[in-house]
């Protein structure tokens, strides 16, 4: 660790030692040396620094903090580029994350509204800047020593400018599917309202200790926000369980119309004037919808599965990094296949030398990140298929790489299945070759092409 410290040279800081570190970058303890003061410093992957989209979404993200000073969201003090190393300075917050309180269970009811609001006040703020933050999650909300907390991680932000550049391609979904609101599981166009659906998911977590949603899969989550009912509160906090009906509404036009009325009713509850009336917060006409069933729709099940493929994931979020699954409830997802189902049984861990293990460690990084923008079969040279065979030269019996590969060979005979019930054929054939190239001898891949020349 100390060798690699020493190869970071950023000029005016000194760094001290490695904080945390993801598929896109790592992040350090530093003094800032004109200050003499301790700040955080990003440091875009070495892997990674080839890639301009990845550069240009790094270097887009030190803006976009720039543009939001606002008390409750991690401000940047510094970014740019030295010597190949592309870098951004911000804050030291040193109290921790929401996702580690949350492991030691839920939070009360005055906490949870105490946080709520100064994130919802932190949001509100930077949607008037014209920024939709996409990935509001435990993880990114910081706490500072005094207990205020932070929202931080920008860095797949959406601006609502027309003149702004388009980071995303259509159709591509990005975001945490633990908390992704309907309309970004199924990479349609989204509003501010979608950040406020996914404080919702973060509200229903702090006062449960539990997501509202979990499967095995992405995909089966994702379905889960556009079909499932909205979840139920349990008993002792019924009366505010239609705060929870509008702002996880499936519809962004029932939700609250702005972040301000959402704390203003958090105001009430704090003040024991909120009662338990759907209509104190909904139109007729709304709780009507709210009350139906949410219908089933395969273009929109078709969207999910196809902006799935793009969705950002979090190794935390979604447990399939770190070989961890959650517990598998039944769920109705229109016969789409439970992509958990393809994956092989994987056969135990090796052990390895630590130069070889230091390099599969680098690699899993490298095919995490590409994985997590939808870099799965291409472009050629730079892609989650090379980089977990990569892993796999290295070491034939790693489970995160099997089933890394295991996953997108399934996810793509989801897409090929559901391209020809809606009788496109040749896409059909795409999308099986491209999941082949996951895993060659994916038996429901390798029967489903078969059928495709038959016919």
């Amino acid at each position: 660790l100390a060798t690699h410290l020493s190869m970071i040279n950023i000029s005016g800081y000194q760094i001290k030692r490695e904080l945390g570190q993801g598929g896109m970058a790592k992040v350090y303890l530093a003094i800032q040396q004109s200050l003499e003061r301790e700040v955080a410093i990003k440091v875009l992957s070495t892997e990674l620094i080839s890639d301009q989209e990845f550069c240009q979404r790094f270097l887009k993200e030190g803006r976009i903090l720039a543009q939001v000073p606002h008390p409750n969201v991690v401000p940047i003090f510094d970014s740019g580029e030295q010597d190949g190393v592309f870098y951004m300075c911000m804050e030291f917050v040193p109290g921790g994350t929401l996702e580690e309180r949350l492991n030691q269970g839920s939070l009360s009811l005055k906490e949870s509204i105490r946080i709520l609001k100064q994130i919802a006040s932190a949001l509100e703020w930077s949607h008037g800047k014209g920024l939709i933050h996409r990935d509001v999650k435990p993880a990114n909300v910081l706490f500072r020593d005094d207990g205020t907390p932070v929202l931080s991680d920008f860095g797949i932000a959406k601006t609502t400018r027309q003149d702004a550049t388009q980071m995303t391609a259509v159709g591509m979904a990005i975001g945490t599917p633990t908390y992704m609101s309907p309309e970004q599981a199924s990479a349609h166009k989204i509003t501010p309202k979608s950040d406020q659906y996914s404080l919702g998911v973060l509200f229903f977590e702090m006062l449960t200790g539990r997501v509202p949603y979990k499967a095995d899969t992405a995909l089966a989550v994702a379905i889960q926000h556009l079909q499932a009912p909205i979840p139920t509160l349990p008993g002792e906090y019924e009366h505010i369980q239609p705060i929870i009906d509008r702002v996880m509404a499936k519809e962004p036009e029932e939700r609250f119309n702005t972040l301000e009325e959402l704390i203003t009713t958090l105001d009430k509850v704090n003040a024991g004037s909120f009662t338990a009336q759907k209509t104190e917060i909904f139109t007729p006409d709304q709780t009507e919808k709210l009350s139906a069933p949410v219908p089933a729709n395969r273009n929109r099940i078709l969207s999910i599965s196809i902006g799935i493929m793009g969705i950002a994931l979090v190794v935390g979020g979604l447990y399939i990094f770190a070989g961890k699954t959650q517990t598998k409830e039944t769920i109705d997802i229109n016969k789409v296949t439970d992509l958990s189902d393809a994956t092989e049984t994987i056969p135990p861990q090796v052990i390895l030398d630590p130069a070889t293990a230091e390099e599969v460690a680098k690699w899993l990084d490298i095919a995490d990140t590409h994985y997590s923008i939808g870099r799965f079969v291409e472009p050629v040279g730079s892609n989650a298929v090379e980089a977990y065979s990569k892993v796999l030269e290295l070491d034939a019996t790693n489970s995160i790489a099997l089933q890394g590969l295991g996953n997108i060979a399934a996810a793509f005979e989801v897409l090929a299945r559901e391209s020809l019930e809606l009788g496109d054929k040749d896409e059909s054939k795409l999308l099986v070759a491209q999941g082949l190239k996951a895993d060659p001898e994916n038996p429901a891949l390798t029967q489903l092409q078969n059928d495709l020349d038959s016919r």
